[in-house]
């Protein structure tokens, strides 16, 4: 008598590649960005910027304003800050001035090379109204931005408000009559 064996005609490897690919179709999507100094503009929106300008030696709070505003301005908002020399090397003194940089959330700028050619010809003032006032400046620094955030070292924004900068993204103007 001969001893024989009956199994079933299924596949077991078709069986496990299936469940695999069914397995790998929910895992979720990673993405590393190795480069993040070069994709900055790409991480946060790209029509929000908020802009910290200041040109003055003597303002003491400079980082920590900037850090707090990064904290409480919503997420997707990219910030710039420019400034003189000393005052950017200042600032990127902080670490955590330094992993917004890494991330993309935050860029250093020198003005210098926006205020080369009337530095010394007019004051403080008459820099930031020259510079903001300049069409070039916006086409140059701001490419694709929508909404503008502009702060300066005498303002800042509650951290407990109940409302968000965003929340006045309807407007066209919002600030001091002056």
């Amino acid at each position: 008598m001969l001893n024989s064996w009956i199994l079933p005609h299924t596949s077991l490897v078709e069986l496990v590649e299936r469940e695999v690919q069914r397995k790998y179709h929910e895992l979720p999507s990673v993405k590393i960005d190795l480069h993040p100094h070069r994709t900055w503009l790409n991480r946060f929106s790209t029509n929000r910027t908020a802009l910290y300008i200041e040109t003055r030696e003597d303002i003491n709070h400079v980082t920590p304003l900037l850090l707090h505003m990064t904290q409480v301005v919503p997420p997707e908002w990219r910030f710039v800050f420019l400034g003189t020399e000393e005052i950017v090397s200042k600032v990127n003194r902080s670490k955590p001035v330094q992993r917004m940089q890494d991330t993309g959330k935050l860029r250093l700028g020198n003005i210098a090379p926006w205020t080369e050619t009337w530095k010394n010809q007019v004051d403080i003032q008459e820099t930031y109204n020259r510079l903001l006032t300049n069409p070039m400046f916006y086409r140059k620094e701001f490419p694709g931005v929508e909404w503008l955030l502009v702060f300066r070292s005498s303002g800042i924004i509650c951290a407990n408000s109940n409302r968000t900068v965003n929340d006045y993204l309807e407007y066209d103007w919002v600030g001091a009559p002056w």
